[in-house]
């Protein structure tokens, strides 16, 4: 229903945004509907909106002290329900937080179960601001800086769903991230890097004997996958990437490097490393490779057959997984035609290996780009580099992959304005129209902003509520409330919200030179 029509999408979001906006009182609730919202943003493709939504949650959740739930004895073992109290009605003035657990609309609900929920919000959007917003291998989630002392769910068990393990490996990628972020700005790292692999080689222990770590598997006898698990290891691979790839001979292949979809883009010329041909660069090569392998080696384990039964975000993992084997097709084929004398141990072999890895990511992904924009733009754009960088390999591959597109017709490289959401009259007849025609500008629902009067009442109705107008994603004043938020073109630089590919390559993307799919 939704999967072709990105302009009903928005339309949608926003009356999301407008629900919780007009109850008039924010809590745990509150922020599980923004959190879907912000999800459904992304995988749309709006990824600015996402990215302030989720910001925004991060704020309600320090705000509400979810992050500290557990440093104190908040729930009272006298009684399984909450009673609300006196001090919540003066709860909304600046400066003064209130308690997840001092929600009125929630005060039948045991306590003990409000604070599961609430540990189980913090968790998911933890993993998803770390596998979304880092992708680039330079932005890190704003949760990393808050004080944290808050359990882990109770229910489901971490045999069913292992969340300390996921949070574990999102620390991981967190902290090959700041890695990255010191050889951008030509500070040590080498004391964050020996820890890093220290912590990699120890998760790679763990994924081959779960059970000497007291972990769950990924797969049970049963044959029921634990998603947790699964995600974790897509985050474990994004780490091993983060940290081998600027010291191998991939980082600087001429393709494209990361899966990045928002606004900034990481290129190889922002990591200068030195590239020496010797045993270790070597090294950091194969391990880069390695994590690309696993990525794919996950997709056979929990079969590939079932990839829509696993996080949608599982695409932009197969993207990435792509791009590393694209460049180690390109390294390993140089290699071979031009240095006889030095060549590894390569062999044509690898070349046949990358190539089934590439066509299996490709083809995994085109099941979730039959419901999520994002995923069929990845798959696209994947298939433009290699028509672009390896002509002779995409047409080896092209009939074999899937023959579909998701809404993306009319889809340009060059050209940012094809994304903007075309008017639509929604059930409420509400109208998603453009301020302006020119691309980078943003769209706003104006009749769903228009500042309303609210009732005067008692809930918990903080005062940013209703005074939420920043238009930057960076520099949002969550003094503010949500009024005012804009959807937003699908990404400031391109039209796809996929700003992951190398910005050296724009030359090579000129329409005209784009192979039909």
């Amino acid at each position: 229903m939704y999967a072709k029509q990105v302009d009903l999408i928005s339309d949608r979001l926003i009356q999301c945004v407008n629900i919780v906006k007009q109850n008039n009182q924010l809590d745990v609730v509150s922020i599980q509907a923004l959190l879907l919202v912000a999800i459904v943003a992304h995988v749309s493709s709006f990824h600015v909106f996402s990215k302030k939504l989720r910001h925004f949650c991060i704020h309600l959740i320090e705000d509400m002290k979810i992050n500290t739930l557990d440093k104190h004895e908040f729930i009272n073992p006298t009684t399984d329900a909450l009673t609300p109290t006196s001090s919540i009605a003066s709860a909304g003035s600046p400066g003064q937080s209130v308690n997840v657990l001092q929600s009125p609309r929630l005060s039948h609900v045991a306590a003990a179960s409000v604070a599961d929920s609430a540990r189980r919000l913090f968790w998911e959007l933890y993993f998803f601001d770390i596998i979304i917003g880092s992708a680039d291998g330079k932005s890190i989630s704003s949760l990393d800086a808050l004080e944290l002392d808050i359990n882990y769910p109770t229910k489901p068990s971490q045999q069913e769903f292992d969340y300390k393990g996921r949070a574990e490996a999102g620390k991981l990628v967190t902290q090959a991230v700041k890695m990255n972020v010191e050889l951008i700005e030509k500070k040590p790292y080498e004391a964050t890097l020996t820890k890093l692999k220290a912590s990699l080689s120890s998760w790679e222990m763990k994924l081959e004997d779960p059970k000497l770590f007291g972990s769950p598997p990924l797969i049970h006898k049963n044959g029921s996958v634990n998603e947790g698990v699964h995600q974790s290891i897509l985050l474990y691979n994004y780490a091993k990437i983060f940290a081998h790839r600027p010291f191998s001979y991939l980082w600087k292949i001429n393709s494209p490097q990361n899966p990045k979809c928002n606004e900034e883009v990481l290129e190889a010329k922002d990591v200068q490393t030195t590239m020496k041909a010797d045993a270790r660069t070597n090294i950091e090569t194969k391990k880069t490779i390695e994590a690309a392998n696993s990525i794919v080696e996950v997709l056979i384990d929990t079969n590939a057959s079932k990839v829509l039964d696993r996080t949608p975000l599982f695409a932009c993992g197969l993207a990435l997984s792509s791009l590393v084997h694209l460049s180690a097709y390109i390294w390993v084929e140089t290699t071979l035609a031009n240095d006889s004398t030095r060549n590894f141990d390569l062999n044509e072999s690898d070349l046949e290996i990358f190539t089934e890895y590439i066509k299996l990511s490709l083809t995994a992904i085109y099941p979730i780009s039959r419901h999520w924009t994002l995923s069929g733009k990845l798959a696209k754009h994947i298939r433009e580099s290699l028509t672009t960088l390896r002509p002779k390999l995409y047409s080896k591959l092209k009939d074999f992959l899937p023959q579909i597109e998701v809404g993306m017709e009319q889809m340009t490289i060059a050209d940012s304005s094809s994304s903007q959401p075309s008017a639509l009259n929604s059930t409420n007849a509400q109208h998603i129209i453009s301020n302006d025609t020119t691309p980078g500008t943003t769209y706003t629902n104006t009749q769903a902003y228009e500042p309303q009067q609210q009732p005067v009442v008692t809930n918990y109705s903080p005062y940013y509520l209703n005074s939420f107008d920043s238009t930057t994603a960076d520099s949002v004043d969550y003094n503010g409330g949500l009024d005012g938020l804009q959807m937003g073109q699908m990404s400031p630089m391109s039209d796809t919200g996929c700003d992951w590919i190398d910005k050296a390559l724009i030359d090579f993307f000129d329409e005209d030179n784009i192979m039909a799919i």
